[in-house]
């Protein structure tokens, strides 16, 4: 796991982002995180990646893996880390946090 990952992860919240979060398959890229969203209908997949200015990008995909589609539902750029959780609720109507 990249360094940017690992901090990316710790600043989620660690295994309690990804029990609240519904998130599944959690993989580091080069320059973030790539994981599976459950429960959303919306998107499946979330991708947050760090920008040149230090902020996030964060990007909700549908991928249909039997039609082989892919399609960028929406995206928002310059997060700033303390706002990622509330980011991620936002895109995708689920809860990250237990408060």
């Amino acid at each position: 796991m990249t360094t940017i990952a690992k901090t990316l992860f710790s600043q989620l919240g660690n295994q309690t982002f990804a029990m609240l979060g519904s998130a599944g398959s959690i993989v580091a890229t080069e320059r973030g995180l790539m994981f599976a969203v459950k429960g959303c209908r919306a998107g499946n997949k979330l991708v947050i990646e760090l920008a040149a200015n230090d902020t996030y990008t964060v990007a909700l995909w549908k991928v249909n893996g039997r039609k082989a589609q892919c399609d960028k539902v929406r995206e928002l750029e310059g997060v700033y880390a303390d706002a990622l959780l509330r980011t991620i609720e936002s895109l995708t109507g689920l809860r990250t946090r237990l408060f």
